[in-house]
């Protein structure tokens, strides 16, 4: 029988170890969804062990004799082993043995990463030509896994050569080698010392791990998760020498590691190695003993551990199993909510419910969702349906709140579809996190197949995304997140404002705010539907823009004076334009010597270039700039609008020609969407957020305008304590009452000259001062001064204003005229609302006053005498010569 492995060939069924061999055509191609690995329609974890280097063979091949292969690979499949990883390129003898094994092969290129080349043009056509070779000989077989185009360049040899260098070679390595075989899956084993290694483009991460304490690597694994993103991750090599360690801790180790590794969703695990039989440099190694045989291929206590997880992994238990209940909030979603309903029948925990809430659906949801209801029936994941009219989805998970049994609440989104490990791994991360973790999240990822306009949407700017800080989140997805009941509860569950949009990062925020902290697992995939059209994309960042209005006020202090989100993390969408991100650059943390175990990338804060450019105001400021330019045949005043201009082209282009497609929706005119969309998204977002400002500061007007008749003409105020009131008693009472009435309160930071500044009217604020005289014992003399500004913001709109007038200057004076007229009108608006503020501040200071301790003062029994400081008076205290 043909046995030379190429697509479609029929392998003969063979009786290996306790299995039979698998007919491959009905098996598939390898290929990646998510952090998932497939082979055809099944999901494949590998549960391998790494395969030599061996002694050369009598043809010269770095491997043992066929009859000899022949026995490994019957001995592995007796552990449950189905994949092997090669240090050398196989024959083709040996890939079609693996394939009648039913072995996997991970294949590793091997070419001089010990040596300081790259900077050789003759060296790197080599390497290159080594892996276009080895690809194309194994083009097409079935038993081949992946390839692996390198494997630990030394971390000194990258320090050398330039980390940038070196991850530009990389990604030719892995085009070369897709040029050869464009479906076979590339990747490049990677290894603690340089894991700041940018290695996006490769189809899986492949890390190279040596830890021997159980919780060291679990932590490490979470990290290095966090890493791979969202692609699938390969715990490359990992094992312990016998001859130091013993057998007993070599089967120790090797258990807790597969353990762990399976339970951060590793989508394959080498153990380090099979046999003891080893060659390298042209020597047998003998000083080290890692394999699970030795070198006449008898077992160690380790094989039979191996053996024993890899029996029931990827499903290895978790410390303890908390009930959990799944709340799904839906309204109108009946498109797609039985598809979300039928994968939370899948899920493979003990433990769990599911909770619909129908918030007042007009369509068929409530139908759809009694099909999974059985009655009277008590079973693991049972649906339960709780009808409400429609209050909105921070309501609706409210009233999931309040049904659910379990210790834990999960929340998916009715247009989702969950993996069936989704609720292990949230739940494993939440036990897993330590003191303090109140909630968890996972990505939402495009599901294949839902068309070239739903994959455009995805690769455009504002989706919903995770956003990391370190190895925690500072912000997971509404449609993937869980929580522990009782932080929900003692956070009064979410806030009713949030109808639509902005309830997953309010609640993020809450749980920071109170001391607790977010954890997130890359294992916990939802496959999240895309809107299907640009309009429906563009009515969503529409619900997102006034979502963020509403944030602003209540969350002042994380945004910025022109209303964009200041996230103190990492926001984990494409960034167009990777040169434009930021100001300054990373940061690798080499050691001492350049000899750290663990170097780490430090991404250090500051602006991001491609982000200024995208706003729309700095796209404004250039047509401005630009059309001024023109008009008054400037070329000192159009250079800088166009710059402004291309910018913003180049950023949306960055992202259009940059971001990784699908190939089957890798074509032009979704690239094109994608440039439109990221041009757009900005404007339309923008615009509802300012809408949305603009209608809060309305609903603050009516709601205040019949407590602020008494302040009119006021400027400032004083108050007086007989009892010792204090004067941060009273500014924190003032700040409670006007975030009652929906006024953002920020307090001054140490270098201001003032306490507290008051928002609430879209360009304007109010800065509050105060200071305490003391007039013996007890006595206290409180001034009040509010100061009111034109924000920041008002300014640059007022300078986009000066602009304009300029460029209607160059074309007609009466114009330039009538914008200048505009120009006043408005500052006088933004100074009518600044004052307005102030009189809003000094309307609620009576109640805080009274709130304090402190009173009215009078200004008939002022003061008689001034105050002269006594003896006393360094311990805060003073006294009066007259009767206070």
């Amino acid at each position: 029988m043909d046995l030379r492995g190429k697509a479609g060939t029929v392998f003969e069924p063979d009786s290996v170890g306790t299995e039979r061999a698998p007919v491959l055509t009905a098996l598939g191609r390898f290929e990646t969804r998510g952090p998932f690995l497939y082979r055809g329609a099944e999901k494949f974890y590998a549960k391998g062990v790494t395969y030599g280097p061996f002694r050369p063979n009598a043809a010269g091949e770095s491997f043992p004799t066929a009859s000899r292969v022949r026995t490994d690979f019957s001995l592995m499949r007796s552990l449950g082993v189905n994949a092997a990883r090669l240090y050398d390129v196989p024959p083709p003898w040996l890939a079609d043995l693996a394939a009648r094994s039913g072995i996997s092969l991970l294949v590793g290129i091997p070419w001089s990463e010990h040596v300081c080349a790259l900077g050789e043009a003759a060296f790197r056509r080599e390497v290159h030509e080594r892996v276009r070779g080895a690809v194309a000989l194994l083009r097409d077989h079935p038993a081949v896994l992946g390839v692996l185009v390198g494997n630990e360049i030394p971390a000194s040899n990258v320090r050398w050569t330039g980390p940038r260098v070196v991850e530009r070679f990389l990604r030719d390595l892995f085009e070369t080698a897709k040029s050869a075989d464009p479906r076979r899956l590339v990747s490049y084993a990677n290894y603690p010392p340089t894991e700041y290694l940018r290695l996006e483009a490769f189809d899986f991460y492949t890390l190279n791990v040596y830890l021997h304490g159980r919780q060291p690597f679990s932590r490490y694994l979470a990290h290095v998760r966090n890493l791979a993103g969202d692609r699938p991750f390969f715990l490359g090599e990992f094992g312990i020498d016998v001859q130091r360690e013993g057998e007993d801790r070599q089967a120790e180790i090797l258990r807790f590691s597969l353990e762990e590794a399976f339970r951060a969703g590793a989508a394959g695990t080498f153990v380090f190695s099979f046999t003891d039989e080893w060659f390298r440099g042209g020597h047998d190694v003998t000083g080290w003993s890692f394999g699970l045989t030795d070198r006449e291929r008898r077992r160690r206590p380790a094989a039979r551990t191996v053996a024993e997880v890899l029996a029931r992994a990827p499903e290895v238990p978790l410390e303890r199993e908390p009930r959990a209940s799944v709340v799904v909030a839906t309204y109108n979603g009946g498109r797609t909510l039985r598809e979300t309903l039928q994968s939370l029948a899948k899920l493979r925990y003990p433990d769990y419910e599911v909770i619909v809430v129908d918030d007042g659906s007009t369509d068929d949801s409530a139908a759809i969702a009694r099909e999974f209801l059985r009655p009277g029936e008590q079973r693991n994941g049972a649906v339960r349906l709780v009808q409400q009219e429609n209050r909105g989805l921070s309501c609706a998970r409210n009233t999931g709140i309040e049904a659910a049994t379990g210790e834990i609440v999960a929340f998916c989104d009715s247009d989702a579809a969950v993996d069936s490990r989704w609720l292990y791994h949230l739940v494993g991360a939440l036990l897993s996190g330590g003191p303090g973790t109140e909630g968890v999240g996972g990505p939402n990822l495009p599901p294949a197949g839902d068309g070239w306009v739903a994959a455009a949407v995805s690769a455009s700017p504002g989706t919903a995304t995770h956003v990391l800080m370190g190895d925690d989140a500072e912000h997971v997805p509404g449609c993937n997140m869980a929580f522990w009941k009782s932080a929900l509860v003692a956070l009064g569950g979410f806030d009713p404002r949030f109808r639509s949009a902005g309830d997953d990062v309010d609640i993020c925020w809450r749980i920071q705010n109170a001391g607790g902290r977010l954890a997130f697992t890359p294992s916990a995939v939802v496959w999240h539907h895309r809107r299907d059209s640009a309009r429906g994309y563009f009515r969503q960042q529409r619900g997102y823009g006034e979502a963020e209005a509403d944030l602003a006020s209540k969350h002042p202090d994380r945004y910025n004076w022109l209303g964009g989100a200041l996230w103190r993390g990492r926001i984990y969408l494409y960034d167009g334009g990777r040169g434009l991100l930021r100001l300054r650059r990373p940061r690798i943390e080499y050691g001492v010597f350049g000899l750290g175990l663990f170097q780490r990338l430090y991404e250090p804060d500051g602006p991001r270039l491609a982000a200024v450019a995208a706003m729309p105001e700095a796209t404004l400021a250039g047509l401005l700039a630009l059309a001024g330019g023109i008009l008054a045949r400037s070329a000192a005043l159009a250079l800088p609008g166009a710059v402004l201009l291309c910018a913003a082209l180049a950023v949306a282009l960055a992202r259009a020609v940059g971001v990784k497609l699908a190939p089957e929706d890798a074509a032009p005119k979704t690239r094109a969407l994608v440039f439109w969309l990221s041009l757009a998204q900005p404007w339309i977002r923008r615009a509802a957020q300012l809408r949305k400002a603009h209608r809060l500061y309305r609903a603050r007007r009516e709601k205040v305008a019949a407590t602020l008749e008494e302040s009119r003409g006021v400027t400032e105020a004083v108050f007086w304590s007989e009892s010792g009131g204090e004067r941060t008693a009273f500014l924190e009472a003032l700040e409670r009452r006007l975030s009652l009435e929906g006024f953002p309160v920020l307090r001054g930071c140490p270098f201001d000259r003032f306490d507290l500044r008051v928002a609430g009217a879209p360009g304007a604020r109010a800065l509050v001062s105060t200071v305490v005289e003391y007039h013996g014992g007890p006595k206290r003399l409180l001034r009040l001064r509010v100061r009111p500004v034109v924000s920041r913001g008002g300014l640059a709109a007022l300078g986009l204003g000066v602009c304009a007038v300029a460029v209607l200057g160059a074309a007609s004076l009466f114009a330039a005229g009538a914008a200048g007229l505009l120009l006043a009108l408005a500052f006088a608006a933004l100074r009518g609302r600044a004052l307005w503020l102030r009189r809003v501040v000094l309307a609620g200071a009576a109640e805080a006053a009274g709130k304090s301790g402190f009173a009215p003062f009078a200004r008939a029994t002022a003061l008689k005498a001034p105050v002269v400081r006594s003896a006393s008076a360094g311990r805060g205290e003073s006294r009066s010569t007259g009767d206070g």
